[in-house]
């Protein structure tokens, strides 16, 4: 994994503020349920999978400490394995914007 950009650091940061109203540093599984958009993931389309399917994978990926709460490091550590696939900053960008309905 390598370092995240300042922009896109920000970005990240913007959606875990979101998905924390209440500014206690700590999402939960139901906070980004809420929030986050998986209609438009490919196994959805395709009839391949359910949302919950999605969903359940999704949230895999930022589990690092099993508590129910995903800390804000735990979103950026996701996040920065994301930002490594994806070389155009503005594609990440939107990318987030669109997922966490930013």
């Amino acid at each position: 994994k390598g370092e995240m950009n300042a922009d896109r650091r920000a970005v990240v940061e913007q959606a875990y503020h979101k998905l924390d109203a209440n500014g206690n540093n700590e999402v939960t599984l139901d906070d980004i349920k809420l929030l986050y958009r998986v209609d438009g993931h490919p196994l959805i389309q395709k009839g391949e999978a359910t949302a919950d399917q999605v969903f359940e994978q999704f949230i895999h990926g930022f589990e690092t400490d099993p508590d129910g709460f995903i800390s804000l490091d735990e979103f950026m550590d996701y996040y920065e394995g994301v930002s490594c696939s994806i070389d155009n900053d503005q594609h990440f960008i939107e990318l987030m914007q669109n997922a966490w309905k930013l």
